[in-house]
Protein backbone atom coordinates (compact mmCIF):
# COMPACT_ATOMS: atom_id res chain seq x y z
CA UNK A 1 0.00 0.00 0.00
CA UNK A 2 1.44 3.21 -0.49
CA UNK A 3 2.30 5.12 2.13
CA UNK A 4 0.04 8.40 2.00
CA UNK A 5 -2.59 5.89 1.51
CA UNK A 6 -1.46 4.17 4.40
CA UNK A 7 -1.76 7.06 6.38
CA UNK A 8 1.76 7.64 7.15
CA UNK A 9 2.96 10.93 6.70
CA UNK A 10 5.67 11.70 4.61
CA UNK A 11 9.01 12.95 5.84
CA UNK A 12 10.15 16.14 4.13
CA UNK A 13 14.12 17.65 4.81
CA UNK A 14 15.16 20.68 3.61
CA UNK A 15 18.52 21.06 3.62
CA UNK A 16 20.16 24.63 3.66
CA UNK A 17 23.58 25.93 4.28
CA UNK A 18 22.03 27.47 7.33
CA UNK A 19 18.99 29.47 8.29
CA UNK A 20 20.71 33.39 8.82
CA UNK A 21 18.48 35.85 7.43
CA UNK A 22 17.97 35.60 4.14
CA UNK A 23 15.29 35.50 1.28
CA UNK A 24 15.83 31.78 -0.05
CA UNK A 25 15.98 31.10 3.79
CA UNK A 26 12.12 32.72 4.67
CA UNK A 27 10.99 31.02 2.18
CA UNK A 28 11.97 27.47 3.79
CA UNK A 29 11.18 28.83 6.82
CA UNK A 30 7.37 29.74 5.76
CA UNK A 31 7.05 26.11 3.80
CA UNK A 32 8.27 24.50 6.85
CA UNK A 33 5.63 26.00 9.20
CA UNK A 34 3.03 25.81 6.72
CA UNK A 35 3.12 22.09 5.16
CA UNK A 36 0.10 20.19 6.18
CA UNK A 37 0.83 18.22 8.47
CA UNK A 38 -1.99 15.18 8.45
CA UNK A 39 0.58 14.74 4.81
CA UNK A 40 4.10 16.19 5.97
CA UNK A 41 6.32 15.94 8.54
CA UNK A 42 9.12 18.37 8.34
CA UNK A 43 12.61 19.29 9.18
CA UNK A 44 15.51 21.14 8.06
CA UNK A 45 18.84 20.43 7.69
CA UNK A 46 21.88 22.73 8.77
CA UNK A 47 24.95 21.70 6.79
CA UNK A 48 26.31 25.00 9.44
CA UNK A 49 25.18 26.44 12.03
CA UNK A 50 21.27 27.29 12.49
CA UNK A 51 20.99 31.05 11.83
CA UNK A 52 18.46 33.48 13.12
CA UNK A 53 15.70 32.00 11.06
CA UNK A 54 15.47 29.41 13.37
CA UNK A 55 13.89 31.44 15.96
CA UNK A 56 10.96 31.56 13.32
CA UNK A 57 10.36 27.60 13.36
CA UNK A 58 7.43 26.36 14.69
CA UNK A 59 7.78 23.79 18.00
CA UNK A 60 7.42 20.59 15.61
CA UNK A 61 9.77 21.23 12.83
CA UNK A 62 13.36 19.46 14.06
CA UNK A 63 16.44 20.90 12.99
CA UNK A 64 19.65 18.85 12.84
CA UNK A 65 22.72 21.25 12.31
CA UNK A 66 25.72 19.19 10.76
CA UNK A 67 28.31 21.84 11.74
CA UNK A 68 30.79 21.07 8.92
CA UNK A 69 33.70 23.54 9.57
CA UNK A 70 34.58 26.12 6.13
CA UNK A 71 36.88 24.32 4.17
CA UNK A 72 35.67 20.37 5.11
CA UNK A 73 32.97 20.17 1.97
CA UNK A 74 34.55 17.38 0.52
CA UNK A 75 33.14 15.50 3.82
CA UNK A 76 29.81 17.47 4.00
CA UNK A 77 27.59 14.38 1.82
CA UNK A 78 28.57 11.95 3.80
CA UNK A 79 27.61 13.72 7.46
CA UNK A 80 24.26 14.15 5.24
CA UNK A 81 23.93 10.78 4.69
CA UNK A 82 24.71 9.90 7.88
CA UNK A 83 21.70 11.81 9.09
CA UNK A 84 19.19 10.63 6.19
CA UNK A 85 20.15 7.01 7.21
CA UNK A 86 19.51 7.88 10.89
CA UNK A 87 16.37 9.55 9.95
CA UNK A 88 14.81 8.28 6.96
CA UNK A 89 13.55 11.10 5.31
CA UNK A 90 11.14 9.90 2.33
CA UNK A 91 11.85 13.47 0.24
CA UNK A 92 14.87 15.50 0.31
CA UNK A 93 14.33 19.42 -1.33
CA UNK A 94 17.80 21.01 -0.91
CA UNK A 95 17.93 24.67 -1.75
CA UNK A 96 20.47 25.64 -3.94
CA UNK A 97 24.09 25.67 -5.44
CA UNK A 98 24.76 27.83 -2.49
CA UNK A 99 22.61 26.77 -0.32
CA UNK A 100 24.25 23.54 0.04
CA UNK A 101 22.77 21.31 -2.15
CA UNK A 102 25.91 19.57 -3.48
CA UNK A 103 26.04 18.00 -0.35
CA UNK A 104 22.19 17.76 0.24
CA UNK A 105 21.93 15.91 -2.91
CA UNK A 106 24.93 13.31 -3.13
CA UNK A 107 24.36 12.92 0.52
CA UNK A 108 20.37 12.08 0.04
CA UNK A 109 21.28 9.55 -2.91
CA UNK A 110 23.85 7.84 -0.87
CA UNK A 111 21.27 7.10 2.03
CA UNK A 112 18.69 5.86 -0.80
CA UNK A 113 16.14 8.64 -0.96
CA UNK A 114 13.34 8.07 -2.21
CA UNK A 115 13.10 11.21 -3.72
CA UNK A 116 16.01 14.10 -4.40
CA UNK A 117 14.59 17.62 -5.52
CA UNK A 118 17.19 20.60 -5.78
CA UNK A 119 15.22 24.14 -5.69
CA UNK A 120 17.41 27.07 -7.15
CA UNK A 121 16.77 30.41 -6.25
CA UNK A 122 18.45 32.12 -8.21
CA UNK A 123 22.42 32.14 -7.86
CA UNK A 124 24.78 29.49 -10.52
CA UNK A 125 28.37 29.90 -9.91
CA UNK A 126 30.08 30.16 -13.23
CA UNK A 127 33.76 28.76 -13.12
CA UNK A 128 34.39 25.47 -14.67
CA UNK A 129 34.64 23.16 -11.97
CA UNK A 130 31.03 24.81 -10.64
CA UNK A 131 29.55 24.65 -13.55
CA UNK A 132 30.19 20.78 -13.59
CA UNK A 133 29.43 20.19 -10.38
CA UNK A 134 26.14 22.20 -10.72
CA UNK A 135 25.64 19.68 -13.71
CA UNK A 136 26.18 16.69 -11.57
CA UNK A 137 23.63 17.92 -9.13
CA UNK A 138 21.17 18.72 -12.08
CA UNK A 139 21.23 14.87 -13.07
CA UNK A 140 21.26 13.70 -9.83
CA UNK A 141 17.89 14.99 -8.94
CA UNK A 142 14.29 13.50 -9.79
CA UNK A 143 13.60 17.07 -10.24
CA UNK A 144 14.44 20.86 -9.94
CA UNK A 145 12.61 23.35 -8.86
CA UNK A 146 12.66 26.95 -10.04
CA UNK A 147 11.35 30.22 -8.55
CA UNK A 148 10.59 31.51 -12.13
CA UNK A 149 11.00 31.21 -15.98
CA UNK A 150 13.20 33.63 -16.49
CA UNK A 151 15.48 31.66 -13.92
CA UNK A 152 14.59 28.41 -15.87
CA UNK A 153 16.27 29.98 -18.91
CA UNK A 154 19.16 30.71 -16.81
CA UNK A 155 19.45 26.93 -15.88
CA UNK A 156 18.91 25.57 -19.42
CA UNK A 157 21.63 27.98 -20.63
CA UNK A 158 24.06 27.79 -17.85
CA UNK A 159 24.04 24.05 -17.12
CA UNK A 160 22.59 22.38 -20.23
CA UNK A 161 19.45 21.58 -18.31
CA UNK A 162 16.64 20.56 -20.13
CA UNK A 163 13.86 22.75 -19.30
CA UNK A 164 11.02 19.79 -19.25
CA UNK A 165 12.89 18.79 -16.04
CA UNK A 166 12.20 21.91 -14.22
CA UNK A 167 8.68 22.92 -12.39
CA UNK A 168 8.37 26.75 -11.82
CA UNK A 169 7.00 27.44 -8.48
CA UNK A 170 6.67 31.42 -7.62
CA UNK A 171 7.16 32.84 -3.88
CA UNK A 172 4.17 33.54 -2.07
CA UNK A 173 4.00 36.29 0.55
CA UNK A 174 2.06 36.34 3.72
CA UNK A 175 -0.65 38.81 3.63
CA UNK A 176 -1.99 38.36 7.12
CA UNK A 177 2.35 39.50 7.95
CA UNK A 178 2.92 41.84 5.17
CA UNK A 179 -0.13 44.82 5.12
CA UNK A 180 0.04 48.26 5.10
CA UNK A 181 -0.14 50.18 8.82
CA UNK A 182 -0.20 53.66 9.74
CA UNK A 183 2.34 56.01 9.18
CA UNK A 184 3.64 58.27 12.29
CA UNK A 185 4.57 61.54 11.50
CA UNK A 186 5.85 64.15 13.33
CA UNK A 187 5.47 67.59 13.58
CA UNK A 188 2.68 67.44 10.60
CA UNK A 189 5.44 66.55 7.75
CA UNK A 190 4.99 63.23 5.42
CA UNK A 191 8.00 62.55 3.73
CA UNK A 192 8.32 60.21 0.72
CA UNK A 193 9.70 57.47 2.62
CA UNK A 194 11.86 55.06 0.83
CA UNK A 195 12.92 51.51 1.89
CA UNK A 196 15.74 49.05 1.05
CA UNK A 197 15.77 45.12 2.67
CA UNK A 198 18.95 43.59 1.87
CA UNK A 199 22.24 42.73 2.75
CA UNK A 200 24.77 45.88 2.15
CA UNK A 201 26.69 44.25 -0.65
CA UNK A 202 28.04 45.22 -4.30
CA UNK A 203 25.62 43.04 -5.74
CA UNK A 204 22.54 44.49 -4.39
CA UNK A 205 24.13 47.87 -5.54
CA UNK A 206 22.61 49.94 -2.36
CA UNK A 207 25.17 52.78 -3.85
CA UNK A 208 22.82 53.45 -6.62
CA UNK A 209 20.12 54.38 -4.78
CA UNK A 210 22.06 56.61 -2.30
CA UNK A 211 22.72 58.66 -5.36
CA UNK A 212 19.35 58.98 -6.66
CA UNK A 213 18.59 60.15 -3.62
CA UNK A 214 21.00 62.46 -3.82
CA UNK A 215 20.11 63.61 -7.23
CA UNK A 216 16.31 64.31 -5.68
CA UNK A 217 17.29 66.25 -2.91
CA UNK A 218 19.26 68.49 -5.19
CA UNK A 219 17.00 68.81 -8.60
CA UNK A 220 13.84 69.40 -5.79
CA UNK A 221 14.48 72.18 -3.60
CA UNK A 222 12.45 71.29 0.02
CA UNK A 223 11.58 67.85 -0.74
CA UNK A 224 11.00 65.56 2.05
CA UNK A 225 12.17 62.08 1.47
CA UNK A 226 13.68 59.44 4.10
CA UNK A 227 15.56 56.59 3.21
CA UNK A 228 15.81 53.71 5.47
CA UNK A 229 18.33 50.95 4.51
CA UNK A 230 17.59 47.73 6.41
CA UNK A 231 20.57 45.17 6.64
CA UNK A 232 24.27 45.29 6.79
CA UNK A 233 26.83 43.77 5.06
CA UNK A 234 30.89 44.30 3.90
CA UNK A 235 29.93 47.75 2.03
CA UNK A 236 28.27 49.60 5.68
CA UNK A 237 30.94 51.73 5.52
CA UNK A 238 31.47 52.54 2.69
CA UNK A 239 27.72 53.71 2.35
CA UNK A 240 28.08 55.14 5.66
CA UNK A 241 31.24 57.46 4.07
CA UNK A 242 29.14 58.39 0.73
CA UNK A 243 26.21 59.71 2.79
CA UNK A 244 28.36 61.93 5.17
CA UNK A 245 29.98 63.16 2.11
CA UNK A 246 27.28 64.09 0.40
CA UNK A 247 25.32 65.81 3.08
CA UNK A 248 22.62 63.36 3.15
CA UNK A 249 22.65 61.91 7.09
CA UNK A 250 19.19 63.92 7.46
CA UNK A 251 17.17 62.22 4.39
CA UNK A 252 18.93 58.25 5.17
CA UNK A 253 19.14 55.66 7.96
CA UNK A 254 20.75 52.35 8.39
CA UNK A 255 18.42 50.34 10.55
CA UNK A 256 21.39 47.39 10.50
CA UNK A 257 19.75 44.17 10.74
CA UNK A 258 15.92 44.47 11.95
CA UNK A 259 13.23 41.05 12.67
CA UNK A 260 10.37 43.26 12.03
CA UNK A 261 10.38 43.86 8.18
CA UNK A 262 6.72 43.68 8.14
CA UNK A 263 6.11 46.30 10.29
CA UNK A 264 8.90 48.27 8.42
CA UNK A 265 7.82 47.73 5.16
CA UNK A 266 3.82 48.53 6.36
CA UNK A 267 5.00 52.32 6.88
CA UNK A 268 6.92 52.94 3.45
CA UNK A 269 5.61 54.04 0.48
CA UNK A 270 8.37 53.03 -2.32
CA UNK A 271 10.70 50.08 -2.25
CA UNK A 272 13.64 50.48 -4.44
CA UNK A 273 15.42 47.48 -5.51
CA UNK A 274 18.81 48.15 -7.29
CA UNK A 275 20.20 44.30 -7.20
CA UNK A 276 22.69 43.48 -10.24
CA UNK A 277 20.19 40.66 -10.38
CA UNK A 278 17.53 38.27 -8.37
CA UNK A 279 15.43 35.53 -9.43
CA UNK A 280 12.12 36.27 -8.18
CA UNK A 281 12.52 38.77 -4.84
CA UNK A 282 10.69 37.92 -2.23
CA UNK A 283 11.07 41.37 -0.44
CA UNK A 284 9.43 42.89 -3.49
CA UNK A 285 6.46 40.71 -2.96
CA UNK A 286 6.31 41.51 0.60
CA UNK A 287 6.78 45.44 0.28
CA UNK A 288 3.90 44.86 -2.58
CA UNK A 289 1.58 43.13 0.00
CA UNK A 290 2.90 45.93 2.62
CA UNK A 291 1.06 48.46 0.13
CA UNK A 292 4.16 49.99 -1.29
CA UNK A 293 4.89 51.42 -4.74
CA UNK A 294 8.40 49.39 -6.47
CA UNK A 295 11.03 50.54 -8.46
CA UNK A 296 13.53 47.82 -9.46
CA UNK A 297 16.09 47.21 -11.26
CA UNK A 298 15.42 44.68 -14.63
CA UNK A 299 16.77 40.89 -13.44
CA UNK A 300 15.58 37.46 -13.81
CA UNK A 301 12.38 37.48 -12.17
CA UNK A 302 11.29 40.92 -11.21
CA UNK A 303 10.23 42.27 -14.47
CA UNK A 304 7.69 39.18 -14.02
CA UNK A 305 6.30 40.68 -10.91
CA UNK A 306 6.27 44.40 -11.30
CA UNK A 307 3.62 45.87 -13.91
CA UNK A 308 4.85 48.77 -15.20
CA UNK A 309 3.22 52.05 -14.51
CA UNK A 310 0.70 49.96 -12.52
CA UNK A 311 2.44 48.55 -9.81
CA UNK A 312 5.72 50.19 -10.28
CA UNK A 313 8.32 50.88 -12.24
CA UNK A 314 11.18 48.73 -13.91
CA UNK A 315 14.53 50.14 -15.04
CA UNK A 316 17.74 49.05 -16.54
CA UNK A 317 20.41 47.72 -13.48
CA UNK A 318 22.78 50.83 -13.10
CA UNK A 319 20.56 53.59 -14.81
CA UNK A 320 20.85 56.19 -12.52
CA UNK A 321 19.04 58.94 -14.73
CA UNK A 322 15.88 56.69 -14.53
CA UNK A 323 16.08 55.66 -11.27
CA UNK A 324 16.09 59.36 -9.61
CA UNK A 325 13.23 60.42 -12.44
CA UNK A 326 10.87 57.88 -11.16
CA UNK A 327 11.58 58.97 -7.31
CA UNK A 328 11.35 62.64 -8.30
CA UNK A 329 7.94 61.24 -10.64
CA UNK A 330 6.49 59.45 -6.91
CA UNK A 331 7.74 62.34 -4.94
CA UNK A 332 5.62 64.77 -6.86
CA UNK A 333 2.82 62.67 -6.97
CA UNK A 334 1.82 61.02 -4.15
CA UNK A 335 -1.81 59.98 -4.79
CA UNK A 336 0.10 58.01 -7.81
CA UNK A 337 2.27 56.32 -5.41
CA UNK A 338 -0.60 55.21 -3.16
CA UNK A 339 -2.38 54.04 -6.02
CA UNK A 340 0.50 52.18 -7.38
CA UNK A 341 0.84 50.26 -3.69
CA UNK A 342 -3.08 49.28 -3.75
CA UNK A 343 -2.37 47.93 -7.23
CA UNK A 344 0.56 45.75 -5.84
CA UNK A 345 -1.41 44.40 -2.89
CA UNK A 346 -3.99 43.25 -5.13
CA UNK A 347 -1.50 41.57 -7.44
CA UNK A 348 -0.22 40.05 -4.23
CA UNK A 349 -3.24 38.71 -2.88
CA UNK A 350 -4.42 37.51 -6.55
CA UNK A 351 -1.38 35.83 -7.68
CA UNK A 352 1.37 35.51 -4.89
CA UNK A 353 -0.41 34.49 -1.30
CA UNK A 354 1.44 31.97 0.38
CA UNK A 355 -1.04 29.58 0.37
CA UNK A 356 -1.26 29.18 -3.07
CA UNK A 357 2.75 29.15 -3.08
CA UNK A 358 2.61 26.03 -0.50
CA UNK A 359 -0.46 24.02 -2.14
CA UNK A 360 1.98 24.23 -5.54
CA UNK A 361 4.73 23.02 -3.62
CA UNK A 362 2.71 19.95 -2.05
CA UNK A 363 0.95 18.93 -5.38
CA UNK A 364 4.14 18.56 -6.87
CA UNK A 365 5.75 16.56 -3.66
CA UNK A 366 3.23 14.54 -3.81
CA UNK A 367 3.08 13.92 -7.71
CA UNK A 368 6.76 13.23 -7.94
CA UNK A 369 6.60 10.80 -4.90
CA UNK A 370 3.70 8.93 -6.08
CA UNK A 371 4.97 8.84 -9.41
CA UNK A 372 1.74 10.08 -11.34
CA UNK A 373 -1.17 12.62 -10.93
CA UNK A 374 -4.38 12.94 -10.34
CA UNK A 375 -4.38 10.78 -7.35
CA UNK A 376 -6.78 11.54 -4.70
CA UNK A 377 -3.73 12.23 -2.12
CA UNK A 378 -2.61 14.86 -4.55
CA UNK A 379 -5.99 15.92 -5.06
CA UNK A 380 -6.36 16.39 -1.51
CA UNK A 381 -3.69 19.05 -0.91
CA UNK A 382 -4.56 22.83 -0.20
CA UNK A 383 -5.07 25.31 -2.61
CA UNK A 384 -7.42 23.60 -4.97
Amino acid sequence: MDDTASGKRLKLCHVVATLETGGMENGVVNLCNRHDRTLFQPMVCCLKQPGAMVRRLAPDVKVFCLNIPEGKAPLAPLAVARLFRRERPDIAHTHGWGGGAWAGVVGARLAGCRLVINGEHGTLFTGWRQVLLQKVVALLCDRTFSVSQALTGKLASALTLNPHRVTVITNGVDLDRFHPRPRELEGGSDPLVLCSVGTLKEHKNQILTLKAVRELVRSVPGVEVQFLLVGDGPDREMLGDYVEREGLSSQVRFLGRREDIPEILGRCDVLVSSSRSEAFSNVVLEAMASGAAVVSTRSNGTEQIVEEGETGFVIEVDDLPALAARLRFLAGNREATRRLGENGRALVARKYSIERMVGDYEREYLRLYLGSTGTAAAAGTRGE
